[in-house]
């Protein structure tokens, strides 16, 4: 005799999204381990070639006394 409460429907709902939110975890993961270790070999090779110590602004231009050549 099936209960009539629908709790088994309940749960075979929750089970499918939880199949679901797995998949994509172990689908994602992969990548985002790729990524990761990307952006840290990135990192070490931006350090290690002094990246980063350039400055924000552009060069003034040269006075007016000066030539440009």
């Amino acid at each position: 005799m099936p209960q009539a409460s629908g709790a088994e429907d309940i749960d075979q709902t929750r089970e499918a999204a939880a199949y679901n939110s797995s998949i994509y975890l172990m689908a994602g993961m992969p990548f985002l381990l790729v990524a990761g270790f990307g952006f840290g070999v990135y990192r070490s090779l931006n350090k290690r070639e002094g990246g980063g110590d350039a400055p924000l602004t552009p060069p003034s231009p040269p006075a007016s006394g000066e030539s440009e050549e």
